[in-house]
């Protein structure tokens, strides 16, 4: 049994993206980033997914983002968030909500490939902060390339 102690709350959809066209191998991934800190109210971090899909006959991508509650997110390091996250039934709603959305895309480019009914193994890896963004972007202003 999953651990239930991790609730899924206000999932939703970022962003959708699918085409027709074939691949060498056809595979599912299921990204997961979790946020390296707990949002202010220190039970919950936010949790962006990516559903990548590629079949035999066309693919899509979702992404979806919710808010995990942890009774004890302040306490608890992002490795080991990300543990307890992996095993429980919230990672698994949100994927079901994103396979739902991959199931529109592909059934409205009809392509009949199948959309696995249980999250395959999910790759984590750790959000970067706002602040981490906006720094990056203002170290690249003022260089620029001509060629």
């Amino acid at each position: 049994m999953r651990a239930s102690s991790i609730r899924l709350a206000d999932p939703r959809v970022l962003e959708l993206n699918g085409a027709v066209r074939s691949v060498p191998e056809p595979h599912v991934d299921w990204y997961v980033g979790v946020a390296p800190e707990a949002e202010p109210s220190g039970s919950e971090r936010v949790v962006i997914a990516t559903l990548h899909i590629r079949g035999a006959n066309g693919g899509c991508d979702v992404i979806v983002g919710s808010r995990m509650i942890h009774p004890n997110a302040r306490k608890v390091e992002t490795e080991d968030f990300s543990r307890a996250l992996e095993d429980s039934d919230a990672l698994e709603a949100l994927y079901d909500f994103a396979r739902i959305q991959a199931r529109v895309i592909l059934a409205t480019l009809e392509v009949a490939d199948a959309v696995p009914a249980a999250a395959p193994k999910p790759e984590f890896s750790s959000l970067a902060s706002a602040e981490d963004d906006e720094t990056d972007n203002h170290e690249d202003e003022g260089t620029s390339a001509t060629t």
